[in-house]
């Protein structure tokens, strides 16, 4: 059975991209066996998603998970988190972060039997 819908929770354009970036910009590429590219995924992807990332998130970066939203495939949804980081998320969007996924999933999960 297909997926109905994907929540995307701070992700990265790619493993390779996150290496880099932990590794200051060294050309250590190669040691990331797995690409993970998830922007490639997500392009791929006709069901819907939602995309949620602190924007003050210093581990993976707010533009990252812009990057994943923009190539992403419709039906498509971002949420912009205020003052959260990443280790903070749930703690910073509170109600709203969680309505968001659950609002997002019972549309899913309604549109998966054919009701939407």
């Amino acid at each position: 059975m297909e997926h109905a819908g994907t929540i995307l929770v701070s992700p990265f354009t790619s493993a390779k991209v996150m290496a880099r970036r932990m590794f200051f910009g060294l050309p250590l590429g190669f040691l990331t066996a797995a690409e993970f590219p998830v922007s490639t995924w997500v392009a791929q992807r006709s069901r819907p998603l939602l995309v949620i990332h602190g924007d003050a998130d210093t581990v993976v970066p707010f533009k990252l998970g812009q990057e994943v939203y923009s190539a992403a495939a419709e039906p498509k949804q971002f949420l912009t988190l205020p003052g959260a980081g990443h280790n903070n998320i749930l703690a910073m969007g509170g109600t709203r972060y969680l309505d968001a996924m659950q609002e997002f999933a019972d549309r899913c999960v309604a549109g998966a039997d054919g009701s939407r």
